[in-house]
């Protein structure tokens, strides 16, 4: 039976953000968007909102996540069930972000050009920058629906906030 965890792509300041994960750890010393496992009782949009808390600092609502994709993948044989999900604060950037130092020992953020035309280079090229294979699927096969989707979420939110400005307005 696969173990069910989340993954949060996670914009911040332009980018995305990676957590380098401490070298004694499951994949240690490979980078991998904030993620976790679902605990006992928890649905995947709260495991997600807990989990980027833990591991970032970021307070995020369950409304402010989007769904991308539940897959199936496998690392040093363990399946794992993937459920993705995209958050985006363009205004946060890297010096906000608290790392849960029994997990991650550093942060990046790489933005999206960077992700989409250097894929070669961003795998395995430079040691430095080492991903989970998880991750490197997600931004090979995720990445420009990610993008979309954040895009559409902005704009339905910024849609929200005229609709109750206005309506406070006439209230008054």
């Amino acid at each position: 039976m696969a173990e069910e965890i989340v993954g949060i792509m996670t914009r911040i300041s332009g980018g995305y953000l990676f957590l380098k994960r401490n070298l004694d750890d499951f994949e240690g010393g490979k980078f991998n968007c904030p993620a976790g496992h679902i605990e006992k009782g928890e649905t995947a949009v709260e495991a997600a909102c807990r989990e980027l808390k833990e591991e970032t600092g970021i307070v995020a609502a369950p409304s402010e996540l989007t769904h991308v994709d539940i897959f199936l993948d496998e690392i040093k044989g363990i399946e794992f069930r993937v459920h993705l999900f995209a958050y985006a604060n363009d205004e946060l950037d890297l010096s906000k972000i608290k790392l849960l130092p029994e997990e991650h020992c550093d942060k990046i953020v790489i933005g999206t050009d960077a992700l989409e035309n250097n894929m070669a280079l961003v795998r395995t090229d430079s040691p430095a920058l080492v991903f989970t294979k998880i991750d490197y699927r997600v931004m090979i096969t995720y990445l420009k629906r990610i993008e979309g989707l954040l895009s559409e979420s902005s704009k339905d939110r910024m849609i929200d906030a005229r609709k109750t400005t206005a309506a406070s307005r006439s209230a008054v």
